[in-house]
């Protein structure tokens, strides 16, 4: 569980930063009240990808490894 919370909070950091360069580079006049939704949308998504990867990616290796 910990595990997951640690991920899902990578996610949200890592895909914000990489949404922020994103906008950034791409949109450099695109205004803030704008932009924010962008980002937050981005983190969202980053922090919930991180998470089910973190979340069912052990189940499954243990799955296998019971299974030899």
């Amino acid at each position: 569980m910990i595990r997951t919370i640690f991920s899902a909070i990578a996610g949200f950091v890592i895909f914000l930063y990489v949404g922020l360069f994103f906008l950034g580079y791409f949109w450099p006049e695109l205004p803030y009240e704008k932009a924010l939704s962008y980002l937050l949308s981005m983190a969202s998504i980053g922090s919930i990808a991180f998470g089910y990867v973190a979340y069912n990616f052990p189940k499954k290796r243990s799955n296998n490894r019971s299974s030899d």
